[in-house]
């Protein structure tokens, strides 16, 4: 069955999502609980190295780890430094406003 999702969404709507927020709040708390047993097992599989994003000098890594996924600041740690701006960055997880 194929489908075909209407929705539509406005400009307007949409915020901006913040780097340091995201790190620091937000994706730990996405994390937690049947999530990280959830995310552990596919870094298990998939065995990707540890990932830092950059945005204006601030950095944050994503290191697999038995428990989930370990949210590191900086970029010590990592095996590859993606850098982007705050727009791209944003764009990376676009959401509607109030969400």
């Amino acid at each position: 069955m194929v489908t075909v999702d209407f929705r539509t969404r406005r400009d307007t709507d949409v915020r901006s999502l913040d780097f340091v927020e995201f790190h620091e709040r937000q994706l730990p708390a996405a994390l937690r609980g049947a999530n990280a047993k959830f995310v552990a097992r596919a870094l298990d599989i998939l065995r990707l190295p540890p990932l830092a994003l950059q945005v204006d000098g601030r950095s944050y890594t994503y290191r697999p780890s038995p428990k989930g996924l370990d949210i590191i600041p900086g970029d010590t740690h990592a095996a590859v430094v993606a850098s982007l701006g705050r727009a791209a960055f944003s764009d990376l997880r676009k959401r509607p406003r109030g969400k």
